[in-house]
């Protein structure tokens, strides 16, 4: 019922290819409001509005009566409180400024789901929220305790873990990809 490490990760890159989509599609948009709106003061940062578009959708999703985000959705997964109800938006921005968190600290965060009963990530425990699957109803998520995780499916997954981060890190690495000029031509 609860929803588990490899449901979650295909949610999340399909979340992926549909934010950055938009977030592509929305580049354009701060030199249209430029040139459409009156001069204004210099230190409003029209180049930031396509970062409004996973703040967005990763806390107004959630918080809808879909209760969770298209990836989730087609992954057959929504968000819950503990209790089983839907969470609201307060609880949807707290889950995602802690879902920063653990990708700041390299999906750290994402890790302890394979160690707990609910695969319940750091920013699911921070925001008191569970991913279960879209049928499950509230009774049945606030009163089921599944099984712990078997240790070999605990190593497997923290090994799984290592080697996509290991992974990212070598594909970073070799890409040669210039983030110092990226900030500059976002900035300028």
């Amino acid at each position: 019922m609860f929803g588990g490490p490899g449901r979650r990760a295909v949610a999340a890159l399909i979340d992926l290819c549909i934010v950055g989509a938009a977030m592509l599609l929305s580049l354009p948009l701060p030199g249209l409001l430029r040139d459409a709106l009156p001069p204004l003061p210099a230190d409003v940062p029209l180049a930031l509005l396509p970062l409004l578009v996973p703040l967005l959708y990763f806390i107004i999703f959630p918080a809808t009566r879909a209760q969770g985000t298209p990836g989730k959705r087609a992954c057959g997964l929504k968000i819950a409180t503990l209790g089983g109800d839907r969470i609201g938006l307060f609880r949807s921005l707290v889950r995602f400024a802690a879902s920063l968190i653990s990708i700041a600290a390299l999906f750290l965060g994402d890790l302890v789901m394979v160690w707990n009963r609910k695969h319940r990530a750091f920013h699911d425990m921070f925001a008191g929220t569970v991913v279960v699957e879209a049928r499950a109803r509230p009774a049945e998520i606030a009163w089921s305790e599944p099984p712990a995780p078997s240790w070999i499916g605990r190593v497997a997954g923290t090994l799984a873990y290592a080697a996509v981060i290991v992974l990212l890190v070598l594909l970073y690495q070799s890409s040669g990809f210039d983030y110092a000029a990226l900030q500059a031509r976002i900035f300028q």
